[in-house]
């Protein structure tokens, strides 16, 4: 008899959400900006596949701070963005990371609005646990969202004018995971980072800006090809927009 063929499994695509537990927090980025300077070994944990491990990560690079990053596999949560002096976490709160290793130079309403109308929205978009029609109007809210912010980056590079701040590296993290990342866990992917020009721009100029991004964690977001041609889909099969046929490799 001849062989039946079959369609191939699909995939169901995985959500990352955050740590159940709350983040450690000194409550002063200045006094572990201080302690960071008094270390001799410094180290930053995070994984490649959270929008808010990027801030840090970014400060480290765009700074040349002499601490190393380590990414920490994503399993169903993802695991806690720590920083650590010789051996000893200091704090697991991201905000605090991030505004510490920055030295406090962005305007802070801007970082807020950022982590409160995308990040923080993110998760909970994805978090197949908040009821369903709260989820798809937040799914909206953070469609329009990212309308405005485009509309704004229409007339001036970066969030606060020419130069990269803080803010800037927080909404970088939600750009660079989401297009091929979380958006597969939207109840309704509408639109995708490309379908916003000027975010697609701000986006791509981050990522190529100082090396802020290693090509091994590229490929661990499933950005760019594997050795063996293939992609990594940490999140499960990437919902494609119909403007674009695949977004993966698009730098």
């Amino acid at each position: 008899n001849p062989a039946v063929a079959t369609e191939p499994a699909t995939k169901e695509p995985r959500i990352f959400l955050p740590s159940s537990q709350p983040g450690s927090s000194s409550h002063d980025p200045a006094r572990l900006r201080a302690q960071v300077s008094a270390g001799t070994e410094v180290t930053l944990d995070a994984s490649a596949l959270d929008p808010r491990a990027w801030a840090s990560v970014a400060a480290v690079r765009l700074r040349h701070l002499p601490i190393e990053v380590r990414h920490a596999p994503a399993t169903e949560n993802l695991p806690d963005v720590a920083l650590a002096v010789d051996g000893t976490v200091l704090s697991t709160n991201w905000r605090e990371i991030s505004a510490a290793l920055w030295g406090g130079e962005a305007e802070s309403h801007l970082v807020n609005r950022i982590d409160s109308d995308l990040i923080e929205a993110l998760f909970e978009v994805v978090d197949t646990s908040v009821d369903a029609a709260r989820r798809d109007a937040l799914r909206r809210v953070f469609y329009a969202r990212l309308g405005l912010l485009d509309q704004e980056l229409s007339a001036q590079k970066y969030l606060g004018g020419e130069e990269l701040n803080e803010a800037d590296s927080h909404l970088f993290g939600v750009l660079l995971t989401f297009d091929i990342g979380y958006r597969s866990a939207f109840p309704f992917a509408d639109a995708a980072v490309v379908d916003y020009p000027n975010l697609w721009r701000f986006a791509r100029d981050v990522f190529n800006y100082s090396a802020i991004v290693t090509q091994a964690e590229a490929v661990e977001i499933g950005l760019l090809p594997k050795p063996d041609g293939e992609y990594a889909d940490p999140w499960g099969p990437p919902a494609f927009t119909e403007t674009v046929d695949d977004l993966r490799g698009r730098g």
